[in-house]
C-alpha cells in the first residue's frame, strides 16, 4: 500500500472535503466477527443512516450514504438547510480519492487537525489558501512518518 496523501481542496469548482476519523471496524482480535458483522452492516444500511439524520436527540448525522443525503424527505426536512443537504448531496457525486492513513500514525494526524480546526473555531486564523497549504505540510510529514507497528521507532 503507498502513502497516503491528504489535499485540502479550495477552488472555486470545490465543494469542500469531507474527513472523517469516527470510523467503525472489525478487528482480527474480535471474539464475536459474524455478529459484528451483521451490527456493522445495520449501522451502514440506508434506513439507519435515515433514522440517524432524524432523531430528535443526540447527533443527527447520518452515515456518508449518497441515497440518504438525496432522500427527498431528508432534504425536505426544516431543521436542516435545503441548500447544505443538497451541496453534500451533489458532493458525493464528485470524484475524489480517499484519504487513508498509511503510516497508522492517526493519534499525530488528529492532534495536528485539532490544533488548526482550534485556531479556525478561536479565530486565531482563516482558511485562507497559505494555511490550508500549512496545513497540508504538516499532514504531510506525518504521512511520511515510519509506519508505527505499536513497538515504538516506527518498526
Amino acid at each position: 500500500m503507498g502513502r497516503g496523501r491528504w489535499v485540502p481542496h479550495c477552488t472555486k469548482a470545490s465543494h469542500g472535503g469531507f474527513l472523517a476519523l469516527d470510523t467503525n471496524s472489525i478487528t482480527k482480535s474480535s471474539h464475536y466477527p459474524a455478529e459484528a458483522w451483521e451490527v456493522l452492516k445495520w449501522l451502514a444500511n440506508r434506513d439507519t443512516s435515515y433514522t440517524l439524520a432524524t432523531q430528535q436527540t443526540g447527533s443527527n448525522t447520518p452515515n456518508f450514504r449518497k441515497d440518504t443525503y438525496c432522500d427527498e424527505r431528508l432534504l425536505n426536512d426544516p431543521r436542516f438547510s435545503r441548500k447544505s443537504m443538497d451541496a453534500i448531496c451533489k458532493g458525493a457525486e464528485l470524484p475524489e480519492p480517499d484519504a487513508l492513513i498509511w503510516n497508522l500514525r492517526f493519534d499525530e494526524f488528529n492532534r495536528a487537525l485539532t490544533t488548526r480546526m482550534t485556531e479556525i473555531r478561536d479565530h486565531k486564523a482563516e482558511p485562507t489558501t497559505g494555511w490550508l497549504n500549512t496545513l497540508r505540510t504538516e499532514f504531510q510529514a506525518i504521512l511520511d512518518l515510519p509506519r508505527d507497528t505499536g513497538l515504538g521507532g516506527g518498526r
